[in-house]
């Protein structure tokens, strides 16, 4: 990276644990293409952009322009989501902490309350309502936040989130 990173920036522990999907499905996608063109974005800072929009809930076209353009992110933003490939990372992520918290991977019960359940639905209402009324658009978004905060579990067992803010101004 040639530039100062913004704290919603995935570490390389972090893209170490999605990197392979990402990869996987970008071979896939130019083996399926006519002209087998790779491309030349770099598929770490369009996750960045992403993780960084999905943080500050900036408008895509307000991204900075020290990270890859806009139109480029959203692009693959919108194959990502078409493709389902933000479920089956976070399926994956969701599996690992299971694993390191020495559970099995499906959970054999499930017990939640009213409170439980309004307070899941609060913020996909609230994308939803943002995003222009595309519900698949703020599921993405939820799947996003919900890669960001596995794949912190699984890097950083000791640090709470707050710790990586620093200290107030």
């Amino acid at each position: 990276m040639g530039r100062e990173p913004y704290p919603s920036d995935l570490s390389d522990e972090r893209w170490a644990l999605i990197e392979p999907m990402i990869t996987a499905w970008k071979q896939d996608r130019v083996a399926r293409s006519a002209t087998g063109d790779p491309g030349s974005c770099d598929l770490r800072e369009v996750v960045s952009a992403i993780f960084y929009q999905n943080r500050t809930s900036c408008q895509w076209r307000k991204l900075p322009h020290d990270l890859q353009s806009w139109s480029a992110v959203f692009y693959y933003f919108g194959l990502w989501r078409e493709d389902g490939l933000d479920p089956r990372i976070q399926e994956l992520l969701r599996c690992q902490v299971r694993e390191n918290a020495r559970r099995l991977e499906d959970p054999s019960l499930v017990i939640t309350d009213t409170q439980q359940v309004n307070g899941a639905l609060l913020p996909h209402r609230r994308l939803a309502r943002q995003c222009d009324h595309r519900p698949d658009t703020s599921v993405s978004r939820v799947y996003q936040a919900s890669t960001t905060n596995m794949a912190r579990r699984l890097t950083a067992p000791g640090a709470a989130w707050r710790d990586d803010l620093g200290p107030a101004a």
